[in-house]
């Protein structure tokens, strides 16, 4: 169906969840092979996960019912050397997974801290995590 709001004509779209939990699954498989995958494939990932899930609420539930779906997107909002522009894309993703998705809102604030992972631009300073 089309929906107009304003003046502009939004399209609704249909669920993708074959789709997500393929990409979920491919960015979960690169993200514990950072050595083996191309360059920039988990921000390619990432922003298809994004673009997908922004404003789309059968998208957005369809990750959170991957099993650890929107944990593995989480993870993704790091430093890493070798995807400079990974953590925007796991912003973005994490953005359009939540907005207006009162589920995947509560699920992401019931997380805690468990531990401190150590990267390689913390140690490169010289600097030690604590969790206190």
């Amino acid at each position: 169906g089309v929906l107009a709001q304003d003046r502009r004509v939004f399209v609704e779209r249909p669920c993708k969840k074959p789709l997500l939990h393929s990409l979920i699954d491919r960015l979960d498989v690169a993200t514990q092979n950072k050595e083996l995958v191309d360059f920039g494939m988990r921000g390619d990932l990432l922003r298809a996960i994004a673009n997908l899930c922004f404003g789309c609420k059968p998208n957005q539930d369809a990750v959170r019912e991957k099993e650890n779906g929107l944990f593995i997107v989480l993870n993704q909002a790091n430093v890493d050397d070798n995807s400079p522009f990974l953590r925007e894309w796991a912003i973005f993703a994490i953005r359009s997974l939540t907005e207006n998705n009162l589920e995947n809102q509560q699920v992401i604030s019931q997380l805690r801290v468990q531990g401190t992972v150590n990267s390689s631009i913390i140690e490169k300073a010289g600097l030690r995590v604590e969790m206190t």
